[in-house]
């Protein structure tokens, strides 16, 4: 399960929802364990990574192991805190108000994992819009959230008292091209183990595991032209 970073935490005392992220979340080594399939997509960026909702750092320290300039944006003081003393770039903030106050193509990629269940449909789309407009030529758009195609990763997303609805695929695919990204791809990521799925003897059997127990998320990626 993986609550979100940049959640309202008004919804619960801050200090409440940090150990309610230590306890769900995983550890920063799984975390960034499953984080390390973006790398690939994030080499040779025309500018900085913007990390909107960046929790403990788990994304940037891997950029930063790759030599990738980001920085971040997190709603969690404590978290935010934490960041900072680890040596990163975090600002305490709203991720979207940063981002609406970055330069136009100043940008190399946006990227928000586990977010934009926890914001109406309203501010995920203003979040899309402001990184088409700050993402240059060749830059690249990573969102990455809770799959609701699959039973079990929906049992994930209710747990987590900060969130607002899911959003399918479909839906978040088409917000994206709405805010003028192109070339889209749905990654589908997080595969139970074979030890929590059901043992597949027929194409029915195959189909259940897919409904009930499907990847636990997914993640809209593309890129802006370069011409």
């Amino acid at each position: 399960m993986a609550a979100e970073r940049g959640a309202d935490t008004s919804v619960l005392p801050e200090s409440v929802y940090s150990l309610f992220e230590e306890r769900f979340r995983g550890s920063p080594d799984e975390v960034a364990r499953k984080q390390r399939f973006y790398l690939p997509f994030l080499r040779g960026l025309p500018g900085p990574v913007f990390d909107a909702g960046c929790g403990r750092g788990e994304f940037l320290r891997l950029l930063g192991e790759e030599g990738i300039p980001a920085r971040g944006v997190e709603a969690s003081g404590v978290a935010a805190e934490t960041c900072r003393a680890a040596g990163l770039e975090v600002r305490e903030g709203d991720a979207v108000a940063d981002l609406a106050a970055a330069p136009s193509g100043s940008l190399g990629a946006v990227v928000a994992f586990q977010v934009v269940e926890h914001w109406p449909a309203a501010q995920t789309f203003r979040f899309l819009a402001e990184a088409r407009r700050t993402l240059a030529p060749g830059g690249v758009l990573i969102v990455e959230t809770i799959n609701t195609d699959s039973l079990s990763a929906m049992n994930a997303f209710y747990l987590d008292p900060t969130h607002v609805r899911p959003v399918p695929p479909e839906a978040l695919s088409f917000l994206c091209e709405a805010a003028g990204f192109g070339d889209l791809r749905v990654e589908f990521l997080s595969p139970l183990p074979a030890t929590e799925r059901l043992v597949e003897r027929s194409e029915n059997d195959a189909r259940l595991n897919e409904m009930l127990f499907g990847p636990q998320d997914y993640a809209v990626i593309a890129r802006v032209p370069t011409e």
